[in-house]
């Protein structure tokens, strides 16, 4: 039998808000944020504590810690329990699974910009010295490329893990293992070159 038990909490969130209008005047401010972050909710401005707001590690991105209030439903299997659904307000229950496959749509395409940065800066590397880069992985390739050829830094993916960089015969691969943390799945997002080639 199923169990189910429903929870209120008081949650502290970390959301990286990227460029975008609030951004383009300049600092993102606590009211930019608390706004854009009640729409992303579908929550009241009032309903969102902004506790700081900080830029982000890319230029024209910032860190916002905010805290509100979220219900969560969770259910027993077997000997623990799983957080089901959670409510960010007086809306429907939204199942975790979709938010999650949702949240990692949104974390690919970061993904896929930082790749096309470091590509760039492979090519502007190879350009300006004659060769690719004879390193392996990506925090390698980062060391050795920035910041005359990569001005903004990228450490991790968006998952927190690091990136893939490789030389192959014909140019170079980079590459990122994606939502299962897997390399050599069907969710790696890679980026080739030096022609353009990107697949999934």
């Amino acid at each position: 039998m199923r169990s189910r038990a429903t929870i209120g909490i008081s949650a502290a969130i970390v959301l990286a808000a990227l460029a975008g209008g609030a951004l383009a005047g300049g600092e993102l401010t606590p009211r930019e944020a608390r706004e854009s972050i009640a729409a992303l909710l579908g929550r009241k401005p009032n309903e969102i504590r902004i506790k700081s707001v900080s830029p982000g590690p890319i230029g024209g991105d910032a860190t916002v810690e905010a805290e509100l209030n979220v219900t969560f439903q969770l259910h027993r299997e077997k000997d623990r329990w799983l957080v089901e659904a959670v409510r960010m307000s007086d809306r429907r229950w939204e199942n975790i699974e979709m938010l999650q496959r949702a949240l990692d749509a949104e974390k690919s395409k970061r993904a896929t910009a930082d790749l096309g940065a470091l590509a760039a800066g492979v090519q502007a590397f190879r350009r300006d010295r004659g060769y690719f880069p004879e390193v392996e992985g990506g925090r390698a390739l980062v060391d050795f490329i920035a910041p005359a050829f990569l001005p903004q830094v990228v450490r991790e993916d968006p998952w927190s893990g690091e990136y893939g960089y490789r030389r192959t015969p014909d140019g170079f691969e980079l590459s990122c293992a994606g939502p299962d943390l897997k390399a050599g799945t069907p969710d790696d997002i890679i980026v080739r070159g030096p022609g353009a080639g990107e697949s999934r």
